[in-house]
């Protein structure tokens, strides 16, 4: 069958009721055809909003779910309702024709992924890692602030102002398109292991065979667009994403719970600590995961969301979270 057929067949298919996990697809408004994945629950979690989960940059929704493990199979197993996406470019969705932006994650991809899923007036709860985060954090501040409940975000970039060396060099060489998966899989300066070793898993916080799944099967290439985009945004401190970002923070009203792996190589702490400053003091709750603040170790980029940390110590935190807040409207 024609890929563009199934896909119009799978989004005009009636929603899923029963428990399981669902592949659909959606176009967006400019044309884009994006992978789509539902989870739905044993027991759904009464009053529950939709839980969208926002993967980073770069990655797949496979940091989400990898042999049976990841934060959308984990919430799911909780009661949660779910739904993820792979961005355009990456994993099963569309690579556009043009070179892709970041802004056109928060203003295609998302509303296609919520339109795919959901009703218009479904309550949501958006959990965001890395930049992911960065546009869970606009989308809550603008066009979706009357319909999340809350705002999960795992070193979510907020001011990417302060200089990763190692970062920072790889897009200064990149002149076009960045092939993660190949640029990552390369030896690290003056480090022991690969890129991806280095500023994804912080050495080993994850199982080495699930690590090598993710390296090939869950980074995706950024556009040249998206390089460019990036390195200006670490240049200068400032990007547009949603309109003045990150100042459109000040309107955010849903309660956020920032979560801060302080040896997170890829995007650091001091990228999404300056949130502080950015969100009124009583919506955010700012957790650095550290061994001093008592977690079991100290977490690398993937390690927040994928591991037995995670499992054992994030995820009942971002549980617990979500259900205090799923009746508050923002």
């Amino acid at each position: 069958m024609h890929p563009l057929l199934l896909s119009l067949l799978l989004v005009a298919a009636p929603p899923p009721r029963a428990p399981g996990v669902y592949r659909r697809a959606a176009a967006t408004a400019d044309g884009v055809h994006l992978a789509l994945f539902l989870y739905l629950p044993e027991r759904a979690e009464p009053g529950a909003p939709l839980v969208v989960l926002l993967p980073d940059l770069g990655a797949t929704h496979a940091f989400f779910d990898v042999a049976g493990h990841g934060l959308a199979r984990e919430l799911s197993a909780r009661g949660f309702e779910v739904a993820t996406l792979d961005w355009r470019g990456s994993g099963l969705s569309e690579t556009p024709a043009h070179p892709a932006s970041i802004e056109e994650l928060l203003t295609q991809d998302l509303p296609a992924l919520l339109a795919g899923v959901a009703a218009p007036d479904r309550p949501l709860a958006l959990v965001g890692w890395g930049y992911g985060g960065a546009i869970a954090y606009a989308a809550a501040a603008g066009p979706l602030q009357a319909r999340v409940r809350s705002v999960v975000v795992f070193n979510g970039v907020v001011d990417l102002d302060v200089p990763n060396a190692l970062v920072e060099r790889m897009l200064a060489e990149t002149a076009g398109p960045l092939d993660l998966a190949r640029r990552l899989s390369q030896p690290a300066p003056n480090r022991k292991g690969s890129l991806f070793r280095v500023l994804w898993l912080h050495g080993g916080t994850l199982d080495a065979e699930l690590g090598l799944e993710l390296q090939s099967s869950g980074l995706a290439t950024l556009s040249s667009r998206q390089v460019a985009d990036l390195r200006a945004w670490m240049q200068s401190g400032t990007t547009h994403l949603g309109g003045d970002y990150p100042a459109l923070l000040s309107g955010l009203r849903a309660p956020v719970l920032a979560l801060d792996g302080i040896l997170d190589n890829w995007t650091h702490p001091e990228f999404a600590a300056t949130v502080r400053n950015r969100l009124p003091a009583a919506q955010l709750r700012l957790y650095p995961i550290s061994r001093f603040e008592g977690f079991g170790e100290d977490l690398g980029h993937v390690g927040m969301i994928l591991g037995p940390c995670a499992e054992r110590e994030i995820v009942p935190l971002v549980a617990n979270f979500l259900r205090e807040h799923q009746g508050v409207g923002p």
